[in-house]
């Protein structure tokens, strides 16, 4: 995964979601300045909280990390 892909794929499914970062961190039990560290490119997730927030944005986890391109 790399951090571009991830961080620019959860900016547009949050989006498409109508999810505010305050929302997705509640969804996920995070706060928000999480969120705001992995749409920045200044973190990332674990691998074990890639389906939970696949899931909270109704997407998989192939659309949060892979290229648009290559997400099926």
């Amino acid at each position: 995964m790399t951090v571009t892909n991830f961080k620019t794929n959860l900016i547009a499914l949050r989006s498409t979601a109508k999810l505010t970062q305050s929302e997705l961190a509640r969804r996920l039990n995070a706060s928000r300045q999480m969120i705001w560290k992995w749409e920045n490119g200044v973190s990332r997730p674990n691998a074990d909280q890639l389906v939970p927030i696949a899931d909270a944005l109704g997407c998989t986890v192939d659309e949060l990390v892979r290229p648009a391109q290559e997400a099926v």
